[in-house]
């Protein structure tokens, strides 16, 4: 009986350690066992269904682990990630603005990745400037997978009418050509500074052009007054001029777009977004690289990454998913526009002769700053551009105004 007393717990004790060596094995713990294979992921409702069909095809790939997906929507994303992150009840995986990264990642919020950059995930094979965006002190705190800048376009049968066959190469150009193709109730050019962010990505565009950047001193960030105020003078002075047209001072994006669509604007900056719509119009479209100082100049970019909060228990099958999402096929379908790598770019939507200078100029793009303060700082760089626009402050004072804001309240 002794004999198979011990045999009998012998064999219970090998059960109980097998169990638990599997559960380790997969990431588990003690009081739930099953959490280890669920990953959960917030992701906003416009990508619902490319998200649901890669949440189903890894788990087909993955028996047994399951992905909840919990949707969220541009107005209330920031502030229920900033609340969770806070808090300690985040998910395993985020879609976030990468320019917020960096807020998140100075208070230890995010897990870091730079590890998980390898094998199908290289990281030479993501755009440089994608990953700065998510890059603290040389740590990667996320995985960007949708990367947007803007580009030049224009009305082909416009610029032919006027001499032109092809776009402007340089800013020269474009003022050249914009002055000459302002006549008969068009305007050569436009801008979108009805609204604080659509004038705040435009000034940055030029700011950084022109050799401006966001300079860490200390506990603050400096601004370049004499490059602010050059960047607001390149955008107001052609309002003032009248070769930018006057409606400039009150359209947002889409009504840019909608002066272009009725021909009354023959060229503009604008997003990679305006391209169908501009072709459904039956505009003879054309796009072309940001004109710069003696060739393209530098945009500002922004896009949406993969962010792994700290407190991540689930940490193998998380990175399981990530690196799954970040495969180029998944990043591609996932992109409303443009991917953060390379070889996802190759994908035939990206590759179009419309849609490529977009995908193009990414190449000569920054990211857009993420700073604390920057709310705060666009609406003071919206009232400069206005003044500006409406010749009731020089450039160079404006300029110092948005470099002493920003010194004001910008934290890096």
């Amino acid at each position: 009986m002794r004999a198979k007393l011990v045999t009998g717990v012998a064999a219970v004790v090998v059960v109980i350690v097998a169990v638990v060596a599997v559960a380790l094995a997969s990431g588990g713990s003690d009081d739930d066992p099953a959490a280890a294979h669920t990953v959960t992921w917030w992701s906003p409702n416009w990508d619902k269904e490319q998200a649901e069909r890669l949440a189903t095809e890894f788990e087909q790939q993955n028996p047994g682990t399951t992905v909840t997906i919990v949707e969220t929507t541009w107005e209330t994303m920031a502030d229920k990630i900033r609340v969770a992150l806070e808090s300690g009840t985040a998910p395993d995986v985020i879609t976030e603005l990468t320019s917020r990264t960096g807020l998140y990642a100075a208070k230890g919020q995010l897990l870091d990745v730079s590890s998980w950059y390898t094998g199908s995930m290289a990281r030479d094979d993501f755009l440089p400037s994608a990953l700065d965006a998510v890059t603290l002190d040389g740590k990667l705190y996320g995985v960007p997978f949708r990367w947007d800048g803007s580009a030049l376009i224009y009305n082909k049968d416009m610029l032919a009418a006027a001499g032109y066959s092809t776009p402007p190469a340089t800013w020269a150009e474009f003022e050249t050509m914009a002055k000459k193709l302002t006549a008969n109730g068009v305007s050569g050019t436009a801008w979108p500074l009805g609204n604080d962010a659509n004038t705040a990505t435009r000034w940055i565009d030029q700011y950084f052009t022109y050799g401006g950047d966001f300079a860490v001193d200390g506990s603050a960030v400096r601004v370049d007054p004499a490059k602010a105020g050059e960047a607001l003078d390149l955008i107001g002075s052609s309002i003032v001029d009248g070769w930018a047209s006057k409606s400039s001072l009150e359209v947002d994006n889409t009504g840019l777009r909608d002066l272009f669509i009725n021909k009354k604007v023959a060229m503009y900056v604008g997003g990679a977004f305006d391209v169908t719509p501009i072709q459904q119009a039956g505009i003879n479209l054309g796009t072309a690289l940001y004109p710069g100082v003696d060739g393209p100049g530098t945009v500002s970019a922004d896009g949406f990454s993969f962010l792994v909060p700290a407190g991540t228990k689930n940490v193998d099958d998380t990175r399981k998913f990530v690196e799954f999402l970040a495969q180029p096929q998944n990043m591609a379908a996932l992109t409303q526009t443009f991917p953060a790598r390379t070889s996802a770019g190759n994908d035939p939507k990206f590759t179009g002769e419309l849609i490529k200078p977009f995908f193009d100029q990414l190449a000569h793009a920054k990211p857009n700053p993420g700073y604390a303060g920057m709310t705060e700082l666009t609406a003071t760089i919206y009232s400069a551009q206005q003044s500006v626009g409406l010749a009731r402050t020089s450039a160079s004072s404006a300029g110092q105004q948005v470099a002493d804001q920003a010194a004001k309240v910008l934290k890096p």
